[in-house]
């Protein structure tokens, strides 16, 4: 159910597993650390998709307060773009990967797109990065 491996439930519907374990004595002394994580500060920096958006959110406000570069946000942009996209695209993978016939062709065609939109992202990061004194492409 958390890896989304079950095409009924809800994309929207967000599913984290959290375990306890025994371990011995050797186990906890190596992993002892100055900092205690409360469990619902684990269960918060569990959740990807708000982690995600936090540091989305560090990005696009580093480049807004960045006055030197006045094409910094259009980068932090794109980047947020292309790496939404490749998530989409991963996601895309894992659902034709799963689904067969009509509904396997019609996954399919929706991955085909997916990768190709990833591909014209990909390009425009490669460009940017390339191009030196580039005024907004």
């Amino acid at each position: 159910m958390a890896s989304d491996q079950i095409p009924s439930i809800p994309q929207s519907l967000r599913v984290l597993l959290l375990g306890q374990l025994q371990s011995n004595l050797s186990d906890d002394l190596d992993s002892l650390s100055l900092e205690d994580v409360t469990v619902l500060q684990h269960v918060i920096r569990s959740d990807h998709k708000r982690e995600r958006l936090v540091r989305e959110e560090r990005m696009l406000s580093t480049a807004m307060e960045n006055a030197a570069d006045p094409l910094a946000i259009v980068q932090a942009y794109r980047k947020i773009s292309h790496e939404r996209l490749e998530h989409q695209t991963h996601e895309a993978r894992q659902i034709a990967l799963r689904r067969s016939g009509a509904r396997g062709a019609k996954a399919k065609k929706v991955l085909l797109q997916r990768e190709a939109d990833l591909e014209e992202s990909e390009k425009k990061l490669v460009i940017r990065k390339n191009c030196t004194g580039c005024q907004g492409d």
